[in-house]
């Protein structure tokens, strides 16, 4: 219960953009894989963003736990706050590079004329569209909460070093 305490909300909300950008890559997974109209239509920058973003949230986390003074504190809050603008930055692209790849299918099944209409729009490809979609609100979701963490301070007030806060 002591550990849970000495988490700062930057920590909290850290915490939520790895768990939601987890849910975007689940669902971008799960888009690709799964049978409809955009199966095993990827995107490498969408993969490696998403994986970088995991990897920086997860440093972000592990360099919160480690409270340190002085010199080394001031170039571990420097190095936090970086890693804090790249994690707000890459589901940013990832989103983009997401919605470059599906936006041509996304007009093609949902705007097709009333002839093909019954041949385009199977479940299946309806399925497709709606996971697509809703990879796009969970990236959005997760860009925005990342940024919104940016602006909170790793460690307590400002111009506290890590061990003079907990």
């Amino acid at each position: 219960m002591n550990f849970v305490k000495k988490q700062t909300a930057s920590t909290w909300i850290t915490l939520i953009v790895l768990i939601l950008a987890l849910v975007s890559v689940i669902i971008y997974g799960v888009n690709v894989s799964s049978t409809g109209y955009f199966k095993s239509i990827t995107s490498s920058t969408v993969v490696v963003s998403s994986v970088f973003e995991l990897i920086i949230l997860v440093a972000i986390l592990v360099l919160a736990q480690f409270k340190l003074k002085g010199y080394l504190g001031q170039v571990e809050n420097l190095i936090v706050g970086a890693l804090k603008v790249v994690a707000a930055f890459l589901p940013i692209l990832a989103l983009l590079a997401f919605v470059n790849v599906r936006v041509d299918g996304l007009g093609y099944v949902l705007g097709s004329s009333e002839e093909i209409k019954d041949t385009i729009q199977t479940a299946e490809n309806m399925s497709s569209c709606y996971t697509a979609i809703a990879g796009f609100v969970f990236y959005f979701i997760t860009a925005i909460v990342a940024i919104v963490g940016a602006f909170f301070r790793p460690y307590g007030k400002a111009g506290e070093t890590a061990k003079n806060a907990a």
